[in-house]
């Protein structure tokens, strides 16, 4: 009888710092689960759409410079490689755009206001790329004074249009990001007090439990082991 209550307290002191234990695991690993969650969907959500954004509006640069420098150069030769860094550029936003497009549609995390910008950015985009192709033809066949009057007439305005659909597109993705960062960080806070709560209850449960199972222990036995151990010698010994 008596070892069945001394294996009683014991059992249930070992479970209690086993279940606390546990939780504490669950948490932590509940916590990396939810980082590497925030993590992977930042790096393939938002960070990678605003990553597209700044390819669109640096070719859009690029071709830019290449419609202008079409305008400017004096030889023929000059204007074919600055034609064709144009073309290049206008590529380079068509791809650039449409994988943004893409990644939009199939995002879960894009919202209503990310598509409202991403059709303005697009909307930019196809009202400057006509115009800048007729540039391009106009200073091919070296009518540069109408191209020089379709570009600061039309082109500029609409490449204006481009460029802050772009950076509006990247300062909302930036804003997005910061919101995440501080929601992540929240969390984490949230989750670092209840690690620490259920690691200080642990501590004191095993504190009290070991104090009870000793007092119970040494209420049993009616003495220290090591005392009753010298005695049972002495009495040995007469024996």
């Amino acid at each position: 009888m008596k070892n069945l209550t001394v294996k009683k307290p014991l059992s249930l002191a070992f479970g209690v710092l086993a279940a606390l234990v546990l939780c504490v695991s669950l948490l932590g690993l509940r916590s990396l689960g939810s980082a590497d969650t925030y993590f992977s969907d930042y790096v393939s959500g938002a960070a990678a759409r605003q990553a597209l954004v700044q390819e669109v509006r640096d070719a859009a640069n690029q071709r830019a410079v290449g419609v202008r420098n079409m305008v400017l150069v004096p030889s023929e030769a000059e204007r074919d490689l600055e034609r064709g860094a144009a073309e290049k550029g206008l590529a380079a936003v068509q791809e650039a755009l449409g994988r943004l497009a893409t990644s939009v549609a199939q995002s879960a995390d894009a919202t209503d206001q990310e598509r409202s910008l991403l059709a303005a950015l697009t909307s930019a985009e196809q009202a400057y790329s006509p115009v800048a192709l007729a540039i391009v033809k106009l200073a091919s066949k070296g009518q540069n004074e109408q191209a020089i009057e379709k570009m600061n007439n039309e082109c500029r305005p609409h490449l204006a249009a481009l460029l802050l659909a772009a950076v509006n597109y990247v300062s909302y993705t930036k804003a997005v990001a910061e919101r995440g960062l501080e929601e992540s960080a929240s969390s984490y806070a949230a989750q670092r007090a209840i690690l620490i709560a259920i690691c200080g209850l642990a501590v004191l449960a095993a504190a009290a439990l070991g104090w009870l199972i000793t007092r119970r222990l040494m209420k049993s036995l009616g003495a220290e082991p090591v005392d009753l151990s010298e005695a049972a010698q002495r009495v040995a010994q007469v024996i």
